[in-house]
């Protein structure tokens, strides 16, 4: 992922499942969210707990079926 992206927040994390706008990328992930009651602040994510759109869906079934 890189800066400008949208991604993913993953459903288990606190704030998830959440549309999120990248804007700096290093170890984490620091993005804005663009739903929810935390829509347009700024966080660093895990970057095991982001994931780019096209990917979600099949990180989310990998995640789940490995439990």
């Amino acid at each position: 992922m890189k800066v400008g992206d949208l991604a993913m927040l993953a459903d288990w994390c606190k704030d998830g499942p959440c549309l999120m706008h990248i804007v700096k990328v290093g170890y984490d992930i620091h993005a804005v969210y663009m739903q929810g009651p935390k829509s347009g602040t700024t966080c660093e994510v895990i970057t095991s707990n982001i994931f780019a759109l096209d990917k979600y869906d099949d990180a989310m079934k990998k995640h789940y079926e490995s439990r």
